[in-house]
């Protein structure tokens, strides 16, 4: 059941030029999706996982804003959200934080042609829920360069 497409980035996470690892209590994310159970629900695997900063945002703009005033080592952002999309939420982010692993969540088929178009060196992909915990894990293990289990 599990549908998942995940892009290995290609170059090493900011502060990971050496390959080295990242320690997962330093290792900053932002889960932007407008369910409150995904939200939920990633931030209590992220926290499992020992990762040291977890911020939510309920939809896309008030995912910009805190990247504006944040750094996050990883983004998971949902492309279907109210006030700003996910896609264009992107964009400001990009501009504002390019070094910034952004990880896209998608329900539907339809999204994952225009993720492959607007995803550059810096997206991670995308994840199709529903999602399983060893994904995510997968995920922020790759993006960051650490051992997390």
């Amino acid at each position: 059941m599990l549908e998942h497409e995940y892009r290995h980035p290609a170059e090493p996470a900011p502060g990971n030029a050496n390959g080295g690892a990242k320690p997962a209590h330093s290792v900053a994310v932002l889960v932007a999706d407008d369910e409150p159970a995904i939200r939920d629900l990633l931030a209590a695997v992220l926290a499992g996982m020992g990762i040291g900063r977890i911020d939510n945002a309920q939809n896309g703009l008030e995912a910009c804003e805190l990247c504006l005033s944040n750094e996050y080592d990883i983004v998971f952002l949902d492309v279907s959200m109210p006030v700003l999309s996910g896609i264009d939420a992107y964009r400001r982010i990009r501009e504002a934080r390019p070094s910034v692993r952004i990880v896209f969540i998608t329900g539907l088929y339809q999204d994952e042609e225009l993720i492959e178009k607007i995803g550059g060196e810096r997206t991670c992909g995308y994840i199709r829920k529903p999602f399983n915990i060893s994904e995510i894990c997968a995920i922020v293990s790759c993006v960051v360069r650490t051992e997390i289990t």
